[in-house]
């Protein structure tokens, strides 16, 4: 990833619908995803992680399960000497 920049990033759905007791659901404000290593990041393209939801009885109100497409363009990061 060195001498990379990322440019854009999607997420596909961009919004989900979580199910779950109205307080908890009330105190939600951040939905994170598993890690993503940006290591083996080296061009452009998508990766699908799961969505981590806490407490764990809250759930996704969809078919596609716990999980998220994230779209991604890098470019490499212009230098120039002066």
């Amino acid at each position: 990833t060195d001498g990379l920049i990322l440019e854009e990033v999607h997420v596909v759905p961009d919004k989900v619908e979580v199910v779950g007791g109205s307080l908890m659901l009330d105190r939600i404000q951040t939905i994170y995803t598993g890690k993503i290593s940006l290591e083996s990041i080296t061009q452009s393209g998508r990766l699908t992680v799961g969505l981590l939801l806490h407490p764990s009885s809250l759930k996704l109100e969809n078919s596609s399960g716990n999980h998220i497409d994230i779209i991604y363009k890098v470019n490499k990061r212009l230098r120039q000497t002066f």
